[in-house]
């Protein structure tokens, strides 16, 4: 990916689905005992400007791979209104 701030929803889906198939190798298929609770990016960098529908992407690649956990990083603690809401 060239310019990662600017595909959030691959970033995501693609990192996370190589590191739940990590753990599956590793732990087997069950889900008991086993956790992964990511960090979503919620703030502009690098001239890629963060709204609701970048952090939206993030959290829909979650979704979408059966990941119900996360946590949204931005280091001044602004956070994007309105991404909480179903995507």
């Amino acid at each position: 990916i060239k310019k990662p701030n600017s595909s959030p929803y691959q970033v995501i889906h693609d990192s996370m689905q190589q590191g739940l198939g990590r753990l599956n190798v590793r732990y087997g298929t069950s889900t008991a005992n086993k956790m992964m609770r990511p960090w979503l990016q919620d703030f502009s960098i690098y001239g890629v400007d963060y709204n609701p529908p970048e952090v939206k992407a993030q959290i829909k690649a979650l979704d979408d791979l059966g990941v119900k956990s996360y946590l949204l990083w931005n280091a001044s603690n602004r956070y994007t209104k309105g991404v909480m809401e179903k995507y």
